[in-house]
């Protein structure tokens, strides 16, 4: 074994310094020739032995061979495969990513089989035992299930129809089970620790809803959208929603999820349909909460001129008035009362609105004229407007005015 002086230590770790350095800036550059010739020369560093260099030297080789590779225009996938096997055997600590990293490269090329094979041998991978490598098997283990996920479906669709509607114990159907078996357990595992764990959670819910085990997969997705465990995800709550959907669940729990998800996104897409729900209520706390979610909408400029929320929005707000709740609708608009006036009901908004689209100008004058009452520059640009065009339409819109407006009631 050659032994470094000092001299030719600190002139090593200049030149090894030197060469990450312009590696990065050819990389920066989109130079992948050249860096690709550098990195040749940096893989010297690991005959450094400082602590630093065995510790790191790995990981950074690893980390801009890889950008090359996936970027370098006469990259094969021999020499990808070749890479990631060196990466193997000199990066230890580094094994469970590279490996997670070369199965996530196979599965672009479609060979599921050999991302299968791989991620099975680096499960039963132990070196050191730290924290970090714990966690990097838990999704070795999670990508090895959604593997068998993917077979189980592929086994699926090859299936005949007799297959399929024969409930005996078949050849075809055990094979089929034994797959849903072994990436079913795994997930089970997988979801008692905290993370997003989506694209697993779906896989679960479709396997059980082909074995018509509805009542588990419902199960999963509660657990999946309310247990603390997990951090707020909205799309847990999307994933319970279409499955009560899709199983016609009684209106009251799809309210709960869409109450749920409102609490997380109070600006997704879903919100019309639960404004919808809400408004078909007859109960007052649904009135109360429609006029949040609908003026909380509206907060969004992807919402701003959606005539759907416009009108739940005059509906609700005239229910509130009926039921003698104007401190409702008065406590939504003291929280927007500084910036609303310019966002929505300004005289550049409203000339633009009833050029374009005279229904939502109408509401909008509706909803001003309560708000701010007669006085409201987008409610009297309206009538101006309307004086040439539908009388009667501006009849009713003064009349609903006057009956509603929180001026008056002030």
């Amino acid at each position: 074994m050659h032994h470094y002086s000092w001299n030719e230590k600190v002139t090593f770790r200049r030149f090894v310094e030197v060469c990450q350095r312009r590696i990065q800036e050819a990389l920066l550059r989109y130079r992948w020739q050249e860096a690709a010739e550098l990195l040749r020369n940096y893989f010297q560093s690991l005959e450094d032995k400082t602590t630093f260099q065995r510790r790191w030297a790995p990981e950074v080789i690893w980390r801009m061979g890889t950008e090359i590779l996936l970027h370098h225009p006469e990259t094969r996938d021999d020499d990808i495969n070749s890479f990631h096997g060196q990466m193997k055997n000199i990066g230890l600590k580094i094994y469970l990513k590279v490996c997670l990293e070369h199965a996530f490269h196979m599965l672009c090329g479609g060979n599921l089989d050999e991302a299968h094979r791989g991620l099975t041998v680096a499960e039963s991978w132990r070196y050191g035992g730290t924290y970090s490598q714990q966690e990097l098997l838990k999704f070795i283990q999670a990508y090895r299930a959604l593997l068998d996920y993917c077979t189980w479906c592929k086994k699926r669709s090859m299936m005949s129809k007799e297959d399929l509607e024969d409930h005996t114990e078949t050849t075809v159907s055990q094979d089929l089970h034994n797959y849903f078996r072994q990436a079913f357990v795994t997930m089970q595992e997988i979801f008692k620790n905290p993370g997003v764990w989506d694209p697993f959670v779906i896989s679960c819910v479709d396997m059980l809803e082909f074995y018509e085990d509805h009542e588990e997969a419902l199960k999963l997705l509660e657990f999946y959208a309310y247990d603390k465990l997990f951090v707020p995800n909205p799309n847990a709550f999307v994933y319970l929603y279409t499955f009560l959907k899709k199983h016609q669940a009684k209106e009251k729990a799809i309210m709960k999820v869409l109450k749920s998800l409102h609490q997380h996104v109070p600006s997704h897409q879903l919100m019309l349909e639960f404004l919808e729900l809400l408004e078909k209520s007859k109960k007052q706390k649904h009135c109360k909460l429609g006029l949040t979610v609908s003026f909380t909408l509206l907060d969004y400029p992807d919402w701003k001129n959606n005539l759907d929320v416009w009108k739940l929005l005059v509906k609700q707000m005239s229910k509130a008035a009926n039921l003698k709740h104007t401190e409702w609708i008065q406590k939504q608009w003291e929280l927007r009362i500084n910036w609303w006036p310019d966002f929505h009901f300004s005289a550049s908004q409203a000339k633009k609105n009833f050029i374009e689209q005279r229904s939502l100008a109408y509401r909008k004058a509706l909803v001003a004229g309560v708000l701010q009452g007669k006085g409201s520059i987008y409610f009297k640009c309206i009538c101006r407007r309307w004086k040439s065009a539908k009388k009667s339409k501006l009849k009713r819109m003064k009349k609903f005015v006057v009956k509603h407006s929180l001026v008056q009631c002030e």
